[in-house]
C-alpha cells in the first residue's frame, strides 16, 4: 500500500509540474502572438485609454476610436468581442480595473447577448484563466456551478486558447486599429426578423448592475444601441430605458434609426455596420457622448 500510494502521488506530482509548465510556456507563447490573442493579452495587461468601448461585435465593428479621439479630445480604445455579452464583457472589466479607472466606458446593448436569455456558458471561456480574481470566480461560478471543480484542472484552463494562439504566432495578422476592426463590403441579402420580448435574462441583469456598481464614483458609463436592420422595433429595450432613467445613466438609442436603417447600403449585413456606416456611426455617437460626459 505504501509503494503504490508513493507511486500515486509521484504521478501527481508530475502532472502538476507537466501541466503548471505548459500553462507556463503558454503564458510566454501569448506574448509572442499578434492578431485577436495579442490585442486581448493587451487589453488585459496593458490597455490605458481614457474611454473604453465594450460589447459585442456590433461594439467591436461600429465604433472608430481613429474618428472618436478627436471629437472626445479623449484617448479610446475598442474592447468589443465577438459573441460577446454582459456576462464576459463585465469579467473584462474587472480584469481592466484591477490596473486603473478608465474616466468613460461606453457599452453598446445587444439584445441577444446582453439583455435576454442563452447559454450563458459560451460567454465565460475566456475569463478562466483569470479565476484567481474574486470577482472572476464568483462570476464563473454564478453561470456553472460546476466551474468550482473544472477550473482546479489546469488542463481546462488551456480550453480554446491553444489553437487560436498558435494561429496568431505563425500568421500575426496586424488587423485592429485601437481594438476596432470594420466590417468590409455591402450586404447582398437582407431578412428581417422577430425578436423576443418577454424572455429576459437575470443573471444578464444582474451582472448590467454590476458594472454599473463598479463604475460608480469612479467611471462614467453611457450605454448605447447602434443601429440595424433586422427589427423593426424597438421595444426590447423598454426595462433598460427604464432602469437608465432611474439611474440617471444616459442611453443613446439608435437602434431603428431611420438616418441608417434607409439607406441599406451602409450595412455589412442585416446587423452590422459597414466601414463607411461604422464611420458615420462613430462621428454622431461621439458628439451625443461628449454632451454626456460629466
Amino acid at each position: 500500500m505504501r509503494s503504490f500510494l508513493f507511486r500515486l502521488l509521484c504521478y501527481v506530482a508530475l502532472m502538476a509540474a507537466v501541466c503548471g509548465g505548459a500553462i507556463l510556456l503558454l503564458h510566454l507563447a501569448e506574448r509572442k502572438a499578434g492578431g485577436a490573442t495579442g490585442r486581448t493579452l493587451y487589453i488585459n495587461d496593458s490597455l490605458m485609454a481614457d474611454v473604453l468601448v465594450f460589447g459585442s461585435s456590433r461594439a467591436l465593428h461600429h465604433y472608430d476610436p481613429t474618428i472618436m479621439q478627436p471629437l472626445l479630445q479623449h484617448d479610446v480604445y475598442n474592447c468589443g468581442e465577438d459573441k460577446m455579452g454582459i456576462i464576459f464583457n463585465y469579467g473584462r472589466y474587472c480584469i481592466v480595473s484591477r490596473r486603473y479607472a478608465p474616466k468613460v466606458i461606453v457599452y453598446d446593448i445587444e439584445p441577444d447577448y446582453d439583455l435576454l436569455y442563452d447559454d450563458n456558458t459560451s460567454y465565460i471561456s475566456g475569463l478562466r484563466q483569470y479565476q484567481d480574481m474574486a470577482e472572476i470566480r464568483n462570476l464563473l461560478v454564478d453561470v456553472d456551478s460546476s466551474e468550482r471543480i473544472k477550473t482546479l484542472l489546469w488542463p481546462y484552463q488551456l480550453n480554446n486558447r491553444l489553437l487560436p494562439m498558435i494561429k496568431d504566432i505563425v500568421s500575426p495578422a496586424d488587423i485592429f486599429k485601437l481594438g476596432y476592426l470594420p466590417y468590409e463590403g455591402i450586404m447582398e441579402v437582407f431578412l428581417p426578423e422577430k425578436l423576443p420580448q418577454d424572455n429576459y435574462d437575470l443573471l444578464k441583469r444582474k451582472y448590467l448592475e454590476k458594472l454599473v456598481a463598479h463604475c460608480q464614483g469612479r467611471t462614467q458609463i453611457v450605454f448605447t444601441a447602434s443601429p440595424q436592420l433586422s427589427y423593426r422595433s424597438d421595444s426590447v429595450y423598454v426595462p433598460l430605458k427604464k432602469y437608465c432613467a432611474e439611474s440617471g445613466i444616459p442611453f443613446l438609442n439608435h437602434f431603428c434609426d431611420t438616418a441608417f436603417t434607409n439607406h441599406p447600403q451602409l450595412f455589412h449585413d442585416a446587423n452590422h455596420l459597414e466601414r463607411r456606416g461604422a464611420e458615420r456611426f462613430s462621428a454622431m455617437i461621439s458628439k451625443e457622448i461628449k454632451r454626456c460626459l460629466k
